[in-house]
């Protein structure tokens, strides 16, 4: 016969006898978030999305943590890049949709236009800006991977490498999952 258990009500439970409680205020305190994004979310490796997302070149998606964001985009050449998605003259953002496609980025603010490698292609008013060497000023790359069929981003530019972020043991044990051959539904 199936004995029926009794499931204590919240409140009936001790808390105090888990001394693995974590203070309220961890999840809500300004200054540990400051330091959360700072030691944590700025330098860690973060999956903005699936590689099927963005089949095609010119495919871009932004992806935004705290006040930084980033646009990811399929290249040419097929390669997956990411660039902080902010024009190099004011800062302006080139990407304010979620997702797009395009031949190449432009600003909306003065027209600087860079193409799907992060480069500076063209300014609008070249007599107004005067010399200037396109190859300073590009977008601003950052780390781009991907794994599993999942696209990895990190904030970090000298960030170590994702498998090594990942380890052996994780890349080993989650390949045999074949998660890059799954279709999300």
């Amino acid at each position: 016969m199936h004995q029926q258990t009794t499931v204590s009500e919240f409140a009936d439970i001790d808390l105090e006898a888990f001394n693995w409680r974590i203070p309220t205020g961890r999840y809500t305190s300004a200054e540990i978030q400051e330091q959360e994004r700072e030691r944590i979310w700025s330098k860690v490796w973060q999956i903005v999305g699936r590689a099927d997302e963005l089949p095609n070149t010119g495919d871009w998606k932004v992806y935004k943590i705290f006040d930084q964001s980033f646009v990811i985009v399929r290249g040419r050449e097929g390669q997956l890049r990411g660039f902080v998605n902010s024009c190099r003259h004011r800062g302006n953002i080139l990407c304010e949709k979620p997702r797009g496609h395009s031949g190449r980025f432009t600003c909306p603010y003065h027209l600087w236009t860079y193409g799907l490698d992060g480069k500076l292609l063209a300014v609008a008013r070249p007599d107004l800006v005067g010399d200037i060497d396109k190859a300073e000023h590009g977008l601003v790359e950052v780390p781009v991977d991907t794994f599993a069929g999942f696209i990895f981003l990190n904030p970090d530019q000298a960030a170590r490498p994702l498998a090594e972020f990942l380890g052996p043991e994780v890349v080993e044990r989650l390949s045999a999952y074949k998660l890059d051959e799954m279709t999300p539904v």
